[in-house]
């Protein structure tokens, strides 16, 4: 009746509303023509298929051209079909298209007005008014997104973006009101409750700055994820999530060679030491999506390494029929034999260790025991049973140890190292710093005592640690295992070390309760064993790059001492260890071996060809 309707309107326009007679009977007759043909147009586009309250800008497309479609069709009836004496004007039509257009048009938009004002005056009254940093096109999509649901939890006030054409600019009625530099002036003139970052893709120095700024502001901030997290390059509210570390610290996405990997995991048997702790679940998640023929999650943590398991059922093709869970000790031998004579790994990547700096200080005979003779029985009975590939993952802390846990990893490196010479499999180790988020790290502990409101405690003003994120080192650990040839060490790119106490002024900004006392930061001190500042490899190390921009290779990760001679010192320690646990002797058999080991400064060493380790 709409389309009917506006004819009509077309024809009083056409004689500026003195319509002759003749006309207005002419067109009596060809009104079911009229009614006919437009809705025929309408039914060969799909117009009524549409639901109005979803009505889109494509809608309307098709909407435009059903129109043109039956409009060209009255021109046809009126031109070749009409009786003598009943002419309607051909101009009729063409005016009467438009007419049509705006008339069924508005209908469907209707919906979506109606629910526009509903959303913007819910969103007036209950949702926090947030500030948009980047008025690109994810910003764009979250203003939309925002506006449209009536009930979003937050309401767009204003964009800043630097692109200076789009100052001043209305996004779907919200104002780009200025530059990123002018942030603080933005939020006290939109009045803003909180501040979201919607730059998926700019780069993460990028994205720290801005946190940081806001933060200096003290209003809550959010985040999109990254492009690479994106599903479909589409942005909805529902993507928005909380600031954590990993963003403040600026951390640059890794990009892995999968074709590289595959090349070794694929269809291979995969065993995980670990695989219940941080960086074990996270190489065996992504081990995972390789398509290995079995994954072999090994730990002593019964109900940790259970939950992995049923995580990653779904995830590898063959479902638990796929996944071997074993429970057991790297310290126990014959179980270890038994464990690599069931399933015969291909490879094996080995993260079991004792990793708590402090605490391996009192316990050093346990140290020994899991770092030292746990995993020269795990590389030895990688090599008995024919593994292809052995990847250590070791420390930053391993290089000029002053720490027990850094002495035994550095004393792990080399006896794997020592080992390769005899055996066909390719042997490993790889380097790098803290995890942000792993069990035990300066992220967690931080996170808590700020939350319980404080002290935050930091041992030294001038402290510093390199951080990657864990799936950062999980998927370069990866990596390193398909560059490995044999008997050298990868150091992975840490990027540029982080103050401690920056970090936990950054995370106090970030986390801390703003309607309580700000917490406060407490220095207590270097703790035993640990340093001021972490090195990456030895002065006389000969660091080299790989074939991945982030990961560098020790080429001689080796050590100024015969085979025969490191072998019998590393089982003297293990044995003072195991037998006679005087902490005293343990700690010097252990640092001896370690000086004596290191290579001259200046040069690297090569290796020795006797025998290895038994």
């Amino acid at each position: 009746m709409l389309s009917l309707a506006s004819v009509w309107i077309a024809l009083v326009l056409r004689f500026d509303g003195r319509v002759p007679t003749r006309f207005v009977h002419g067109l009596v007759v060809m009104s079911p023509a009229v009614v006919l043909l437009l809705v025929s147009a309408g039914l060969l586009r799909g117009v009524y298929r549409g639901l109005p309250e979803y009505a889109s800008v494509g809608e309307l497309l098709l909407l435009a051209e059903a129109v043109t479609i039956g409009s060209a069709g009255l021109l046809v009836v009126a031109r070749f079909a009409q009786p003598d004496g009943h002419i309607v004007p051909l101009s009729v039509f063409v005016i009467a298209g438009p007419i049509i257009l705006l008339a069924l048009g508005s209908v469907r938009l209707s919906h979506r007005l109606a629910s526009y004002l509903r959303s913007g005056r819910a969103a007036a009254a209950n949702a926090s008014r947030v500030l948009i940093v980047g008025a690109g096109n994810a910003g764009e999509m979250l203003a939309r997104d925002m506006l449209r649901d009536p009930t979003a939890c937050w309401t767009p006030v204003g964009f800043v973006d630097d692109d200076r054409n789009k100052k001043g600019r209305r996004i779907h009625g919200v104002t780009v009101v200025g530059p990123i530099r002018e942030l603080e002036s933005a939020l006290v003139r939109t009045r803003a409750d909180s501040v979201l970052v919607a730059m998926p893709g700019a780069s993460p120095h990028v994205v720290r700055d801005v946190l940081l700024r806001v933060a200096d502001a003290g209003i809550k901030a959010r985040i999109l994820p990254g492009l690479r997290e994106l599903v479909g390059g589409r942005v909805t509210a529902a993507d928005i999530r909380e600031v954590d570390v990993a963003d403040l610290i600026g951390r640059q996405p890794v990009a892995i060679n999968t074709a590289e990997i595959a090349g070794y995991l694929e269809g291979r048997c995969v065993l995980v030491t670990g695989a219940a702790g941080s960086i074990g679940s996270e190489l065996a998640r992504q081990a995972v999506r390789f398509k290995p023929s079995r994954l072999v999650l090994f730990d002593s943590d019964e109900s940790g390494v259970y939950c992995l398991a049923d995580e990653l059922a779904s995830a590898l093709e063959g479902g638990p029929d796929r996944i071997d869970l074993v429970v057991g000790d790297i310290r126990d031998r014959p179980g270890l034999d038994r464990v690599f004579a069931a399933h015969s790994p291909q490879v094996v990547f080995h993260a079991a260790a004792r990793k708590h700096v402090s605490v391996m200080e009192r316990y050093l005979s346990e140290a020994v025991s899991v770092n030292v003779a746990g995993t020269r029985y795990v590389a030895e009975a990688a090599a008995m049973h024919g593994a292809e590939r052995f990847v250590l993952v070791s420390t930053d802390k391993a290089v000029k140890p002053s720490s027990v846990m850094g002495a035994t990893k550095r004393v792990a490196e080399l006896a794997i190292a020592h080992l390769s010479a005899e055996s066909s499999t390719v042997f490993a180790s790889v380097r790098f710093g803290n995890v942000l988020g792993s069990r035990g790290s300066a992220v967690p502990i931080f996170d808590a005592q700020i939350r319980r409101g404080g002290p935050i405690t930091v041992t030294h003003p001038e402290a510093s640690r390199y951080f990657m994120t864990i799936e950062e080192a999980g998927a370069l650990i990866i990596q390193a295992g398909a560059l490995a040839r044999d008997r050298e060490a990868f150091v992975l790119d840490m990027g540029e070390p982080v103050r401690i106490l920056d970090l936990a002024e950054r995370m106090r900004s970030l986390l801390a309760d703003r309607s309580r006392p700000v917490p406060e930061i407490a220095f207590v001190g270097l703790r035993p064993g640990e340093k001021l500042h972490e090195e990456l490899w030895h002065a006389a190390d000969d660091i080299v790059p790989s074939e991945h921009e982030r990961i560098y290779r020790v080429t001689h990760p080796g050590a100024a001492m015969a085979r025969e001679d490191f072998r019998e010192r590393v089982l003297d320690l293990e044995r003072c260890a195991r037998e006679f646990p005087d902490e005293a002797v343990v700690r010097q058999l252990l640092f001896e071996l370690v000086d004596a080991a290191r290579p001259p400064a200046g040069r690297a060493v090569v290796l020795d060809e006797p025998a290895g380790i038994s």
